[in-house]
């Protein structure tokens, strides 16, 4: 079915004029989004946070004990609880102003929730810039409002020691994403995929970019293996962040290298 789909798709494209195939294409996108975002995923492989989290279920991963860092307002561990129904979740979430929204999420699915700022080492005092969106350690390169508070850093380490793999370990930090990853050492033996979002241009001030967070990750035993979503800066549309996921080298979800399904194939 889904063959035939694609073949009447196709067509279609071929046929219909470009403004008819642009405002055919807008109007799905607005009268039904969630099956248009499903539809673009199945077509034509578009990045999809969810599709591709369920996607890795479906391949057997499952994770014990899922970490969620810079939580924001918590749709992303809601969004993990529908997919994985009986991992622990662990919430971090440095904003206080996002903490009634992270409660009540937290509440909802049973998580654990955490008001800390996560960086390399315990106890050491930094500027945090408090935004609406995108708060972090890291200065935006942008005019939105801010404020500067003093915070004191913990690691994840710290705040979690010894925890049971496999684990699944989200970072959304601006940035910051690799200095959290430094005080991370000892959770990181449970950690089987983790997921970044990765800058490729510099908007928040000395953010390492793509090229050296796969870097790094590569020390640490992780390799790419798959986008989940793709954004684009309002300047010029040019890509600006990668969510990525990363996966241990020797995990079982790589260890297939075949191309095809049939052994036959080439």
């Amino acid at each position: 079915m889904n063959r035939i789909k694609q073949a009447t798709i196709s067509l279609a494209s071929w046929l219909l004029p470009m403004q008819l195939k642009n405002s055919l294409f807008h109007l799905s996108y607005h009268l039904a989004p969630a099956e248009f975002e499903a539809f673009s995923h199945l077509y034509s492989f578009a990045p999809n946070m969810k599709f591709g989290l369920e996607a890795m279920a479906r391949r057997g991963f499952t994770p014990r004990h899922i970490i969620d860092v810079g939580a924001y307002q918590g749709h992303w561990s809601a969004m993990a609880r529908s997919i994985w129904p009986d991992s622990a979740i662990t919430m971090i979430e440095p904003n206080a102003s996002k903490e009634p929204a992270c409660a009540r999420v937290a509440h909802t699915i049973g998580a654990r929730l955490y008001e800390l700022l996560l960086g390399a080492a315990e106890g050491k005092e930094v500027e945090f810039n408090v935004m609406a969106s995108g708060s972090s350690v890291l200065s935006e390169r942008s005019p939105l409002a801010r404020t500067v508070e003093r915070h004191r850093l913990t690691t994840l380490d710290a705040l979690l020691g010894q925890i049971a793999g496999p684990a699944l370990l989200k970072i959304d930090a601006q940035g910051y994403e690799l200095e959290i990853l430094k005080g991370a050492g000892g959770v990181l033996n449970a950690v089987e995929a983790i997921l970044l979002e990765v800058a490729t241009i510099e908007i928040n001030e000395g953010a390492p970019l793509l090229h050296d967070v796969i870097a790094q990750l590569k020390e640490l035993g992780f390799v790419t293996y798959d986008i989940l979503e793709i954004h684009r800066r309002p300047l010029d549309r040019a890509l600006n962040q990668i969510d990525i996921i990363f996966i241990r080298e020797s995990s079982p979800l790589i260890a297939d290298k075949r191309h095809f399904a049939d052994a036959t194939c080439g």
